[in-house]
């Protein structure tokens, strides 16, 4: 809080610091409303959960099934478009597949020369 809006908020009676608390109560519980709602939505029409899109933006190698699910393509049509060129080439450890977060930025970058391909994938 703010000198001022604490300089306020001290000149008011108990009765209006209540009143403002319910106002502000209010106010953030809206807000809240809206972005459950944007979650809900994005959880709809990617099939992850907030919490999965956080780890995978914070990792910078991704399984195959992460790459699959994230991008809503099968293990097949990713391992074919890895072997024509269309996807990043992945790498193995220990007998997994991964692929790394900078070749995926750098294949949407490639192919138009931007990533907001890629970046709209990763926005929350």
């Amino acid at each position: 809080m703010d000198d001022r809006t604490r300089e306020m908020y001290s000149s008011f009676t108990d009765m209006e610091r209540v009143e403002a608390l319910i106002t502000y109560i209010d106010s953030v519980r809206d807000e809240m409303f809206i972005l459950q709602q944007k979650l809900d939505y994005l959880q709809e029409e990617t099939g992850l959960s907030v919490n999965e899109v956080e780890v995978l933006q914070r990792k910078e190698l991704w399984t195959q099934e992460e790459v699959c699910k994230y991008f809503s393509v099968n293990e097949r049509t990713l391992r074919r478009g890895a072997e024509s060129g269309e996807w990043t080439k992945p790498i193995k450890i220990g007998g997994k597949i991964y692929y790394k977060l900078i070749d995926l930025k750098e294949m949407f970058k490639s192919k138009d020369g931007n990533l907001d391909n890629l970046n709209n994938y990763l926005k929350v």
